[in-house]
């Protein structure tokens, strides 16, 4: 997460998402458990979640039925690599957007 200012809930933290939630957050439009998938990552002992639209999810993880990941970040002490170079390969990928954390709750209320 980062700072940032939202222009309807000010100061914020912002949260990485795909465009897909983005364009729902700007339209206003509520999403089912259906279309949204969590990516959890664990690094160096801290845990961040990153919400993502489906199609956005399917690009790494084809398995119609999971809709939730955990990936765990290499232990750079023991040089295993776990899933780095995948969590690097999520990451980078320019349709992942920073959106108000606030709004992008908003949309998902379901995995509160």
């Amino acid at each position: 997460m980062k700072p940032g200012i939202c222009k309807k809930h000010g100061g914020q933290n912002f949260a990485l998402t795909s465009s897909d939630l983005v364009a729902a957050i700007n339209e206003g439009k509520m999403l089912s458990s259906s279309d949204v998938c969590k990516i959890t990552t664990s690094s160096f002992g801290r845990k961040s979640e990153t919400f993502v639209g489906k199609g956005f999810f399917r690009r790494f993880f084809e398995d119609p039925g999971v809709s939730e990941v955990s990936l765990l970040d290499r232990e750079k002490d023991l040089k295993k690599m776990n899933d780095r170079l995948l969590i690097r390969k999520i990451f980078s990928d320019p349709d992942l957007k920073f959106v108000c954390a606030v709004c992008l709750r908003e949309i998902i209320g379901q995995w509160d």
